[in-house]
């Protein structure tokens, strides 16, 4: 009963958290025109993109070096915001670019605002969730989740205006960036001393979290490109109402795996280099298992009701549900190899062995979505992810050295 208790809370933080981009998609792909929504696809997939990389700065670092330890976790949360937000601020310009370029100028700038708000909201969160202050994040990512479904409501209530959903995004992420910035916390470490403990794997870690994001949003660019806006609209759509619920399960437990994952690599609890690897294994297997029940209890279900509920956007979407579970799952899966080989190889190894992968899978998926099969290509490309990382990590499974950064974290 206590390890279920354990588990609940992060779970329902992740499904308050997912839920709120679960409603963007479900009003962009039901409410605004095919093109329009493609739009607002095409530039939501380079706000998340970016904001990968603004994590990787920011929470990652924390997640990565204070999972577990309350105190050292929230002495990060400050600084974690600040660097946040001022690695956003480029990012935003190039949203507000992008959104000039695409014909939606308005809707660019307000993603490109949001985005700093995002980046120290999400940073905030990172701190709390590596703290273990689970019933925190759910109420502030429930907080979010209202403010963001009611603003949207204004997209359906005036038709023709579609930079109203961006605005409410916007709205969102700045107002819950500043109720998580009111939080009192007790001997906080110096932006300067954050920035020089962490130096050396924030570059990585910033480039990890970049090349990780790019596969979902590299899908959406070239499904537009060699297909249609309204393609990148459906590939986004799938994504996020298919794709979402198993990537919320996921993400809840994140956090948790990281932990043990560090814990064992903390207390060198790993005898063999093969007897290291029964954790990841049974994590990655589970994922898998979960991932095959989850895609047969969706897929043929999902279809009907998009069906009688004449949604023909997201009955078009539906038809990408293997592809995009599959993508899912194997992301994911890459995530825990990489988590178990960052405690055992360079983070520079790591994020070149992430551009490999990246790169195998977005020629794969390029090869096959040019000859017309969205489904198919986003299998093909899932599959570096799966392959690709493991190997890595099992080339690295032995005994952890000792190394002055695990120790500090």
């Amino acid at each position: 009963m206590r390890r279920i208790r354990a588990l609940a809370l992060p779970l329902a933080a992740q499904a308050l958290f997912s839920a709120a981009q679960v409603s963007v998609t479900l009003v962009g792909a039901a409410l605004l025109q095919p093109a329009e929504w493609g739009r607002i696809a095409i530039l939501l997939a380079e706000f998340f993109v970016v904001m990968a990389a603004v994590r990787g700065a920011g929470s990652l670092p924390v997640l990565v070096h204070a999972s577990g330890d309350r105190a050292l976790a929230l002495a990060l949360m400050r600084p974690a915001m600040s660097i946040a937000s001022l690695m956003a601020v480029p990012g935003a310009l190039i949203v507000a670019a992008t959104g000039w370029g695409l014909g939606d100028p308005l809707s660019g700038v307000l993603l490109g605002i949001g985005l700093v708000g995002y980046a120290r909201y999400e940073a905030a969160r990172s701190a709390r969730m590596a703290a273990g202050m689970y019933r925190s994040v759910v109420i502030v990512d429930a907080a979010l989740l209202v403010v963001l479904v009611a603003g949207s409501l204004g997209t359906g209530l005036v038709p023709g205006h579609a930079y109203l959903l961006p605005f409410a995004m916007s709205l969102a992420y700045c107002a819950t960036a500043v109720a998580s910035g009111r939080t009192a916390v007790e001997g906080s470490v110096a932006l300067g001393d954050f920035v020089r403990r962490y130096r050396r794997d924030m570059p990585f870690l910033a480039l990890d979290g970049l090349l990780m994001a790019a596969a979902m949003g590299a899908f959406v660019f070239i499904a537009g490109a060699l297909h249609s806006v309204s393609a990148a609209g459906r590939f986004r759509t799938a994504v996020t109402l298919l794709g979402g619920p198993l990537q919320m399960m996921q993400n809840g437990l994140g956090p948790l795996v990281l932990r043990a994952l560090r814990s064992r690599a903390l207390r060198s609890e790993t005898g063999s280099g093969w007897r290291s690897l029964r954790l990841p294994l049974a994590i990655v297997g589970g994922a898998a298992v979960a991932g095959g029940l989850y895609l047969a209890a969706v897929l043929v279900p999902g279809s009907l009701v998009f069906r009688a509920l004449g949604w023909q956007t997201l009955l078009e979407a539906s038809a990408l549900a293997v592809g995009v579970c599959a993508l899912t799952s194997c992301l994911w899966i890459a995530s825990v190899w990489s988590g178990y080989a960052r405690y055992r190889s360079a983070s520079a190894e790591i994020s070149v062995v992430r551009a490999v992968t990246l790169l195998a899978s977005l020629v794969g998926f390029a090869a096959l979505a040019a000859l017309g099969d969205l489904n198919l290509a986003a299998i093909v490309g899932a599959i570096p992810w799966f392959a690709v990382p493991a190997a890595h990590a099992l080339a690295r499974a032995r005994r952890v050295p000792a190394a002055p950064e695990i120790a500090a974290g």
